[in-house]
């Protein structure tokens, strides 16, 4: 037996390495290896098959989820960046919003030269997510390490591409709102809206008077309609008021006559309209209006005889 092996040393070891590459390269997509399995995502020219799309959204989200729970400091930029990222959809495991967001997110640290340095991210940890009591708490941090990152398999490094990633996010927030100011009226308008509040009060009132009553039949309706359509179909009237008046030159003449005047004076006032404020006033038997047909050369009918 010993002898066979020695024989066939070489023969054997060619065959284990055929075989371990045909694991390798035949048998790596079903056990989970990844090599040739299907692409079920893919985003700004990355393709993701489903154990690299699991390894890429479930280990941030849980990462995020347990440093937002275990952080004792101020974890509101950390909310804001899972909120941003995560949509509409939350941080759900079969979600794959998160994935595309936090593809554009890098894709944007890249465009606009974004990056958040090595003391940077250290500050933000100490100062930010796990201060507390004016310090830096050095035991939660230690323990959310080895408790929480352990049992997610993460290492120090996901942590400070996390807050890496916050911090750039930060960032592009104040540069693409650098300039952009919230408008006070649209403010107010919202923040009255959230606290109105409307009340209403239900009123009902018994149909069973209605539906005792029998509808009126076509009969009914065709003779009630005859007997009002003149209200309704009459034809328009309406009344008009005017008033006819001429003057009456006699009268005029002899007014004039018995007051003493002239002739010559009588036909220049008759003839032409005084231009003065302070005319002279005509009795008050004179109409109000005086024709466009009224002769102008009326008062020189008078008799020639008029005595000077």
């Amino acid at each position: 037996m010993l002898e066979t092996f020695r024989k066939y040393t070489i023969s054997m070891i060619a065959v284990l390495v055929v075989v371990f590459v045909g694991l390798v390269f035949f048998g790596a997509g079903s056990s989970g290896f990844g090599i040739g399995a299907p692409v079920v995502l893919e985003a700004y020219g990355q393709k993701f098959n489903q154990r690299q799309l699991k390894k890429f959204e479930e280990r941030h989200t849980r990462l995020i989820t347990r440093l937002s729970m275990s952080a004792p400091g101020d974890t509101q930029a950390l909310g804001e960046y899972a909120r941003i990222l995560a949509g509409g959809s939350g941080l759900g495991p079969t979600s794959n919003d998160f994935v595309v967001n936090r593809l554009t997110l890098q894709k944007a640290m890249t465009d606009f030269g974004l990056q958040a340095s090595t003391p940077e991210v250290e500050a933000f940890i100490k100062d930010t997510l796990f201060w507390q009591d004016s310090g830096f708490n050095v035991v939660a941090y230690d323990d959310f390490v080895k408790v929480e990152m352990g049992a997610l398999g993460a290492t120090v490094k996901n942590l400070n591409e996390l807050v890496a990633e916050v911090i750039c996010l930060m960032k592009l927030k104040e540069i693409l709102g650098a300039g952009i100011e919230v408008s006070r009226e649209l403010t107010e308008i919202d923040m009255l809206s959230a606290q109105q509040r409307i009340t209403y009060q239900l009123l009902s009132y018994p149909v069973t008077g209605f539906k005792d009553k029998p509808m009126p039949t076509e009969e009914e309706i065709k003779t009630k309609w005859e007997e009002t359509k003149s209200n309704y179909l009459s034809e328009p009237k309406r009344k008009v008021t005017y008033v006819l008046a001429a003057p009456d030159y006699d009268s005029i003449l002899k007014s004039k006559e018995a007051s003493g005047e002239k002739p010559g004076a009588i036909e220049a006032e008759s003839a032409a309209p005084t231009t003065e404020e302070n005319g002279c006033q005509e009795p008050a038997e004179q109409p109000a209006e005086q024709p466009a047909e009224q002769p102008a050369e009326q008062p020189a009918e008078q008799p020639a005889e008029q005595p000077a």
